[in-house]
């Protein structure tokens, strides 16, 4: 492996121009609320269907009355299971009946009692939250004090406490549940990466919805903000996964990334096996035939690696470099599916289209046949693998050792697998 690639290695990977530094902050929430929005809507629906059959249905009103009454005499147990419930089964419910997500999978269940959990300590802050601004500022519904209790809901409790607390709870899950493994994760921009996204979005959503809660009277306050909250935990919860998708995966070939790469190395057994590989002739793919198609070589590799068996996960490592880790996984196990995943995207033949190509069937239609035929590119890569032994205990130390058989099999004549 040369000098240019060790450098590639470690740049950051850029296919388009980056994003200013807020709209790296915003981008997560549009995207989560154009995922989201027929759930989030639903439930604003169902909140606002409850704030005016309070003022026009007598029934309603008793219901309000009703809830108010249990939260004044539950106190805080109340608050942290009304919430818990309203935040994690509801919205997941929500979701299912407009069709945002219908899938049963244990991810989906992991991530619905995460959110009881989490809310349930949430629902104790927020009740602490209205209980210090009924004493400082009254139950008065004059606009001066609504905008101060938006303000410090929004701008010092949201920022500070509750948002950070949801975060939290998310790196913990992504750390595998283990709080030592939490520290790495909390040391590389946490709180610009993950509360920030979090809080401008919030902003967006609940200064709004926030003004209305607290023009409402003291009885149909909480029961509005039952409402609002769990539709509020539909857009952050899709804001914590879309951040983590940023933060975990390659955009370019969609695999995980060298940070999750490095996460996933934290928690291995004693049994792995590593494997890095490299795109043969990659910069002369580049220089031959420019950038977009040296874009489409690899993501020819990155779905080929994604395909590798033995329990291999193939990530995007850096530059041209992946790397293929076998968990459980003996060496000898690995290196047939490494060779076959290694023949696989040989015998590949990736084609090369004309610039002046037809840009509709229709016209290609006509001009088949005519002129020269496509270009057809062969792809090959070079494999080198490691396990841990004599050569290397750590990760660290294993996946250096694999780049050295990497080195080996290009010096070896490439297109080939080396341990």
């Amino acid at each position: 492996m040369n000098r240019a690639t060790t450098r590639a290695m470690n740049r950051p990977l850029l296919v388009n121009p980056p994003d200013s530094p807020l709209m790296q902050a915003v981008r997560p929430g549009m995207r989560s609320l154009r995922r989201t929005w027929p759930a989030l809507l639903a439930l604003q629906v169902l909140g606002l269907f409850v704030v005016l059959g309070y003022f026009s249905s007598p029934a309603v009103a008793r219901f309000a009355e009703w809830l108010g009454s249990l939260k004044s005499a539950g106190g805080y147990l109340f608050s942290a299971v009304s919430l818990a419930v309203v935040c994690g089964p509801l919205p997941e419910i929500a979701k299912h009946a407009t069709g945002v997500d219908r899938s049963f999978t244990r991810a989906r269940l992991q991530r619905t009692l995460l959110n009881t959990a989490v809310y349930a300590v949430v629902g104790v802050q927020c009740d602490a939250l209205y209980r210090l601004l009924a004493h400082a500022f009254g139950d008065q519904l004059t606009v001066w004090n609504v905008v101060r209790k938006v303000a410090v809901d929004q701008f010092v409790f949201s920022p500070l406490i509750s948002l950070p607390t949801i975060a939290l709870a998310y790196t913990w899950r992504d750390a595998g549940f283990r709080v030592a493994a939490m520290a790495p994760l909390l040391r590389e921009r946490w709180y610009i990466g993950r509360v920030v996204p979090m809080t401008i979005t919030c902003w967006a959503y609940w200064i709004p919805m926030g003004t209305l809660m607290y023009t409402l009277p003291p009885t149909l306050t909480f029961v509005y903000a039952l409402f609002a909250s769990a539709a509020g935990a539909i857009l952050i919860v899709a804001l914590l996964e879309e951040s983590h998708r940023l933060a975990f995966r390659d955009t370019l070939t969609g695999l995980p990334g060298r940070r999750a790469l490095d996460e996933r190395l934290r928690s291995l057994g004693g049994r792995y096996a590593i494997a890095m590989v490299d795109v043969d002739h990659f910069k002369k793919f580049n220089d031959t035939h420019g950038h977009d198609i040296g874009d489409q070589v690899l993501k020819l590799v990155g779905a080929r690696l994604a395909e590798v068996g033995g329990g291999g996960i193939a990530y995007r490592y850096g530059g041209e470099e992946f790397s293929v880790l076998f968990p459980g996984t003996r060496l000898e196990d690995a290196l047939p599916h490494l060779e076959a995943i290694r023949g696989s995207i040989e015998s590949y033949r990736m084609a090369v289209r004309s610039p002046d190509r037809p840009k509709t069937e229709e016209r290609g239609a006509k001009r088949r046949g005519e002129g020269a035929p496509e270009k057809h590119l062969s792809v090959t890569v070079s494999i080198g693998v490691c396990a841990p032994g004599r050569k290397g205990k750590t990760p660290a130390q294993v996946i250096k050792a694999a780049d050295e058989a990497l080195y080996r099999a290009k010096q070896g004549g490439r297109n080939r697998v080396s341990t």
